[in-house]
């Protein structure tokens, strides 16, 4: 069994640190075009020590990422007669989508983190659609809290349709 001892921690974390910072000034010298390089081979390893003492060795950790970025791009091949020009491909265009989007944050909507059909109230308060797959009763202060929420986003109601809520 192996043991990281606290002090082999900080002097890794000295020693990862210095070549990060030696290396974005040497090569990187603030150029955005040189940028990509650096987040994921580089600057990660400034994160190695502190990393270690919270969630333990990286090599724990970190191989599901990789695992998983190689079953995505595996999914994405549509050629098999030619499987590694493919798969080159579909990097290349999943770098060039990825630089996109670092480059114009907005370029793609926001994700909607409400589920189909549910309508945000306010307050962090969201009305879901109906999910039972049989009818209940509602008590009459439910009945008006629902009408009034509807009404407040612009449901229009009949006579028929607040009966049935």
């Amino acid at each position: 069994m192996q043991e990281i001892f606290p002090l082999e921690v900080v002097a890794a974390n000295a020693l990862f640190t210095e070549f990060s910072d030696d290396f974005e000034l040497m090569y990187v010298q603030c150029h955005m075009d040189r940028l990509h390089m650096v987040r994921p081979s580089i600057h990660t390893t400034s994160h190695f020590a502190p990393e270690t003492v919270h969630v333990g060795p990286g090599i724990i950790y970190s191989q599901w990422g990789i695992e998983h970025t190689i079953g995505n791009l595996g999914e994405e091949i549509k050629q098999h007669s030619n499987a590694f020009a493919n798969l080159a491909q579909q990097g290349i265009y999943r770098y060039q989508v990825n630089a996109l989007k670092a480059m114009i944050p907005n370029i793609e909507p926001p994700e909607n983190p409400l589920p189909r059909g549910a309508v945000d109230v306010g307050g962090g308060y969201a009305l879901l659609h109906a999910m039972d797959t049989t009818s209940c009763d509602v008590r009459p202060c439910e009945h008006c809290a629902i009408v009034k929420c509807l009404q407040a986003h612009g449901v229009t109601l009949t006579q028929e349709t607040a009966s049935v809520i």
